[in-house]
């Protein structure tokens, strides 16, 4: 908590505290404001239990756990979906480091599922953000390590709200060399996080950064028992010793669809098998449905009359039409189903420039010479 003589010291840098909003693992965390001005910043507070002579000034040396987390802060301060550093400084002993960061309105993402039941159109929003930000944290070669539904921040109650991932407290940058063998040098092998969002590899001290990747599991799993807060505390209690086909026979499957199912699978299991965020940001149940692409086909019937319609090339309903029938346009058996892959993709991406192709008249060469060049039977004005 603050002290006076704590209080002084945001002052000689300008600060004065307003609101505490959390304590965290590495610290805590209170809202402040600019002297003299109406903008607001987050301080996160951290305390050192031994008094250590690290110089006096802004520059001064910073103990070593605070110094790594400017660093991490430092590499991902141009990822959307993190909270930017501004600043940071220190008592004369050191003894109190505080980091400023932007003010992010809204609340933990913990607080919002215990009182509030989302839909699976909202949870998808908000996993699909996470993920994004996370791909690109990974993308630095950074591991978070505090993956968790209080480190998350979401705007608002509304489907679609900001999200924003805290606390970098835990984050490290791995060997690039296997876990076992970068194990003593990478940082990466000491227990950290938080207690049922941990993989369980975490424990064994031989771990990689795809830690992050279950942690987020469990909080997809969370975010699907939302306004349980009975069965959210079970689980917490459970995930210590269970795996995911254990806890899923003490939740409400019906609250999940398939697809939803699916991913969980895939982030709940073991690190050879577990997918990364960008495999993640491709399986179906984050997928974005792509707008239609609308063109307008014209053709001649045989009077010579121009006839113009409107086609729709929507890759989204193609997929799902191909997922359902096969080649020849007939339903597939529920045994020939599979999971479509990036090369399924392009096949459909590609026979939809055919179709397009074909409609308009137009060469492939000539669609990529000039789009707008005239379809075939159409006159030029």
């Amino acid at each position: 908590m603050f002290f006076q003589e704590d209080d002084e010291v945001c002052k000689l840098y300008d600060y004065q505290r307003l609101q505490y909003l959390a304590q965290g693992a590495s610290g805590v965390v209170y809202r402040t404001t600019k002297i003299g001005t109406d903008v607001q910043v987050t301080i996160k507070r951290i305390c050192y239990n031994e008094e250590r002579d690290f110089g006096t000034s802004r520059n001064a040396t910073r103990p070593r756990n605070g110094q790594t987390e400017i660093n991490m802060l430092r590499h991902v301060k141009n990822i959307s979906g993190v909270s930017r550093l501004l600043d940071d400084f220190a008592n004369d002993q050191v003894t109190v480091l505080d980091l400023v960061f932007e003010f992010i309105p809204g609340v933990d993402l913990l607080a919002a599922i215990s009182t509030n039941i989302f839909g699976e159109e909202k949870i998808k929003h908000i996993a699909r953000q996470i993920c994004i930000t996370m791909k690109a944290i990974h993308e630095l070669k950074i591991a978070h390590r505090g993956v968790r539904l209080r480190n998350i921040i979401v705007s608002d109650q509304s489907d679609t709200p900001a999200v924003s991932i805290v606390d970098f407290g835990d984050a490290t940058k791995p060997s690039s060399k296997p876990p076992r063998a970068a194990a003593p040098l990478s940082g990466m092998n000491t227990w950290c996080g938080a207690d049922g969002y941990s993989a369980p590899e975490m424990r064994a001290g031989v771990y990689d950064k795809s830690v992050d990747v279950y942690s987020f599991g469990m909080c997809l799993l969370l975010m699907f028992m939302s306004g349980c807060r009975q069965t959210i505390d079970k689980i917490f209690v459970a995930s210590e010793t269970r795996e995911y086909k254990a806890l899923c026979e003490m939740i409400d499957m019906n609250r999940i669809s398939h697809d939803g199912n699916a991913l969980l699978e895939q982030t709940l299991t073991g690190r050879e098998s577990r997918i990364s965020f960008e495999e993640a940001l491709a399986k179906p149940f984050l997928l974005v449905a792509t707008p239609s692409q609308t063109y307008v086909a014209q053709r001649r019937d045989g009077l010579g009359t121009v006839i113009q319609r409107t086609e729709s090339l929507n890759l989204t309903d193609a997929l799902a039409t191909a997922e359902t029938t096969d080649s020849n346009g007939q339903p597939r058996s529920s045994s020939s189903k599979r999971t479509r892959t990036f090369s399924d993709l392009d096949e459909d991406m590609h026979s939809l420039e055919n179709k397009r192709l074909k409609i308009t008249g137009q060469t492939k060469f000539q669609s990529l010479l000039d789009p707008e060049v005239p379809t075939k039977g159409s006159e030029s004005v």
